[in-house]
């Protein structure tokens, strides 16, 4: 149907295309230079207070998953924990195959794994385990019931190591998961 009044579609002019064209590359700068400055505070050790607000949750946020803060924690004195995943899971013929969730299996594996890493800055080993044994279902269609145990290794200082201490393991979470007729592939 034809409407009464004209449309017309207006053309941007140029100096709408050259503010576009400003803006966006600015903001990318801003962001890589803000990324940058959490990653240095957190390289020097340096844990700023951004405040309970809603500001200060979404920087915080940002952070952790992005890994901006922890500085650089990978390497000697300050070695982050550990996290390890081990998976017991039963098949429908009885058998119960046990072993360690790693990032050696395959991509999508590598991809949960990092996954491990995010979820447990923000501490959340329940949904850890739920995306372990929604894998290993996908993974071994014939399991009928999978048990995760998830802990990490403390890692001593190398004051403490040098002094005998060994890591430690530490459980955070068991669950069991029990395949129903939605996940079963027969």
């Amino acid at each position: 149907m034809d409407s009464p009044y004209p449309v017309r579609h207006a053309k941007s002019s140029p100096n709408v295309r050259r503010l576009k064209a400003t803006v966006a590359p600015w903001c990318v700068g801003v962001l890589a230079f803000f990324h940058l400055i959490l990653v240095v505070l957190a390289a020097f050790g340096v844990t700023p207070d951004f405040g309970p607000g809603i500001a200060g949750k979404l920087i915080r946020f940002y952070a952790s998953c992005t890994g901006a803060d922890s500085g650089y924690g990978f390497f000697a004195p300050n070695v982050p924990d550990q996290t390890v995943a081990h998976i017991i899971s039963t098949e429908a013929d009885g058998r119960m195959i046990a072993e360690q969730f790693d990032a050696a299996q395959r991509t999508t594996s590598l991809r949960i794994a990092s996954l491990m890493s995010v979820f447990r800055r923000v501490d959340l080993p329940e949904l850890q385990a739920k995306l372990i044994a929604a894998h290993t279902f996908g993974s071994r269609p014939s399991a009928r019931e999978v048990q995760v145990f998830i802990g990490y290794y403390r890692v001593p200082s190398i004051r403490e190591f040098r002094e005998g201490k060994e890591p430690e393991f530490e459980m955070r979470y068991e669950g069991t998961f029990v395949a129903d007729q939605a996940t079963t592939v027969e």
